[in-house]
């Protein structure tokens, strides 16, 4: 899947977790972090209920070529 990168301007404290959370991370971690934060921006831009927000993530990793197998590992990665 091709990328764009993006910068946001983050607390010190922010940047630094996600500096140490990046080094050396995985593909599957890279997949879950780009996961979290198609669904992050997804409730941002749009008023939605639990439902409706779930509703989407499961769109976005459908549309991303995750399976309930798939997320259910990573999302229990430790």
């Amino acid at each position: 899947m091709k990328t764009q990168e993006v910068t946001i301007r983050v607390f010190p404290e922010t940047a630094s977790a996600l500096i140490t959370a990046l080094k050396g991370a995985t593909k599957a971690d890279q997949a879950r972090l780009n996961f979290l934060m198609q669904i992050w921006a997804a409730s941002m831009t749009e008023t939605q209920s639990l439902d409706e927000l779930m509703d989407s993530a499961s769109d976005i990793a459908e549309a991303n070529g995750f399976t309930i197998e798939t997320l259910n590992s990573i999302l229990n990665e430790k």
